[in-house]
């Protein structure tokens, strides 16, 4: 099974569509930044710890969840197109 089939499996489990994958992503995206924002007003080493390991990894799961909604949508145009496409070839025949 690949790794494309599973995560669509999980996702159909979890019942997230994309606009919630990227309301998700944008929350997430935005934790992220309040870390780092902490980080330059609050200059001491927990604050600084806490964007670089915290910041860095809500940014990166924002990024991969964003990824994971284009990905989606550019194979469902694709299999859209591929569908529409063999359906004009049997109209024209």
């Amino acid at each position: 099974m690949t790794l494309r089939i599973q995560l669509v499996r999980v996702l159909r489990a979890v019942r997230l569509n994309s606009v919630r994958l990227l309301r998700l992503a944008a929350f997430l995206a935005l934790a992220g930044l309040a870390f780092m924002v902490w980080s330059l007003l609050d200059p001491r080493p927990i604050p600084i710890m806490a964007a670089m390991s915290v910041g860095q990894g809500l940014g990166t799961l924002s990024f991969v969840i964003f990824l994971v909604v284009v990905v989606q949508d550019a194979w469902r145009a694709n299999r859209k197109r591929k569908l529409d496409d063999s359906k004009e070839e049997e109209d024209d025949k």
